[in-house]
């Protein structure tokens, strides 16, 4: 049923006829089962084709029916050069959907804020998604927790890309790559960043998190707290419960087990089971299997690429050769240099500074790998230069030397040379 009025240029369509809304023009009141607005159904080709219309009108509103071109079935409107879709909800890749309750674990207070997913995210066509304020890119991006209860701590969460953060059921992670921190499900696995393909996948804890790993495969299958990993492969084998690790470098560190190990440069560390060992430079530590407070310092620091496979001399006491080893089991070594080695393969408190200096529980070698006593020099017999001791003082003979303070064990020269040592 319709009604005109004429004098005010209105038109009112559908039920009471007679009431309508003195700010419109046209109004339309559902009557019984009509209950819509049927718009004309048109056939269109291409955005930029005004037909079937006869040119383009700015305001003209159809329904499209076709799939063609550039246009797919759906309300278009008329721009004045194109037709423009009207976005349905479903057309829209990322939209708000609604969050439910979560608890802030610190001062447990309850909230809920909605959340930003892409329609191929969250494992629900992207209508759906436990938790609140999350942000969900990528197919099947934080797709686990199935009820608002398993979400229950699972908000402030970024994940893009596929899979990102699939198992995630705690807060305040950051998971950009495909399968970055995938299958991480423990509530407990809280404020990590892992960014780069697989990075932090299968991280695994009962808890804490708080762990930052940057690099393809990074931190893959990592667990324990505040490990940081730069690099491809950083820390990718089991480490349990392995916490404070700090890795940079192409595979540093890849199968850590123990606490507060760092390494700089590919291959560093490699497989150590330990604690407080640091290691700089290419392969530095590569071998060091077991142990605690080593230092390596430079490429292939503690790593010998000579035939030192049989076991004679690679513990103290089998041999006083000169032959050189991997340091890859023992405490409180320093190799420092180029290619320093160590003067046994299972031993602690061994030193090398740059292959000239070495050192053995306390014992100083110059020249010579393995010092017998305190202080044990060897001169190169190659070396046809003299050796030449400076700064010892002139004394007549001992009594003299003693009467000017020196005491028993220190060096002194008479006026023709002689190096003499006080008794």
């Amino acid at each position: 049923m319709a009604a005109l009025t004429a004098a005010n240029g209105q038109m009112k369509v559908g039920a009471n006829p007679t009431s309508i809304d003195p700010s419109a023009m046209i109004q339309i009141d559902a009557a019984g089962t009509r209950a819509g607005a049927l718009l004309p159904r048109v056939t269109l080709s291409q955005t930029t084709v005004a037909a079937p219309a006869a040119s383009h009108v700015a305001g003209l509103l159809v329904y499209n029916t076709a799939t063609a071109g550039d246009v797919t079935p759906g309300y278009y409107y008329n721009d004045g050069t194109r037709w423009m879709k009207v976005s349905s909800l479903m057309d829209v890749d990322v939209k708000l959907v609604p969050g439910t309750e979560v608890t802030e674990p610190v001062s447990d207070v309850k909230y809920t804020v909605a959340n930003h997913v892409s329609k191929d995210a969250a494992g629900s066509n992207g209508t759906v998604l436990y938790g609140s304020d999350n942000i969900a890119i990528g197919a099947s991006a934080m797709a686990a927790a199935a009820s608002p209860q398993e979400a229950e701590y699972r908000f402030a969460n970024i994940a893009l890309g596929a899979n990102a953060l699939n198992q995630n059921k705690s807060f305040q992670n950051i998971a950009i790559g495909n399968s970055a921190l995938k299958n991480s499900a423990s509530p407990a696995a809280y404020s990590n960043i892992a960014i780069g393909y697989q990075a932090m996948e299968n991280f695994v804890t009962d808890f804490e998190g708080q762990n930052v790993f940057v690099g393809n495969q990074s931190g893959r299958n990592v667990s324990g707290a505040a490990n940081v990993g730069l690099g491809h492969e950083v820390m990718v084998k089991e480490n349990p419960g392995g916490s404070f690790n700090t890795g940079a470098g192409f595979r540093s560190l890849i199968s850590v087990v123990g606490n507060n190990n760092t390494a700089y440069g590919s291959a560093t560390l490699l497989r150590v089971n330990g604690n407080d060992n640091l290691a700089m430079g290419v392969n530095a530590g590569s071998v060091l299997a077991t142990g605690n407070y080593n230092l390596f310092l430079g490429t292939n620091a503690g790593l010998s690429y000579s035939a030192d496979v049989a076991s004679v001399g690679s513990t103290p006491g089998t041999t006083t050769s000169n032959d050189v080893f991997n340091v890859e089991n023992g405490n409180y070594n320093i190799m420092i240099g180029v290619g320093a080695r160590g003067s046994y393969r299972n031993a602690s408190d061994q030193l090398n500074i740059g292959n000239w200096i070495f050192g053995y529980q306390g014992r100083i070698g110059i020249g010579v790998r393995r010092p017998a006593v305190r202080l044990h020099v060897v001169k190169d017999s190659r070396d046809l230069s003299p050796a030449v001791i400076q700064g010892c003082p002139v004394y007549a003979d001992n009594a003299a030397a003693t009467a000017a303070g020196l005491t028993a064990g220190m060096l002194y020269r008479t006026a023709t040379g002689i190096l003499m040592v006080t008794y």
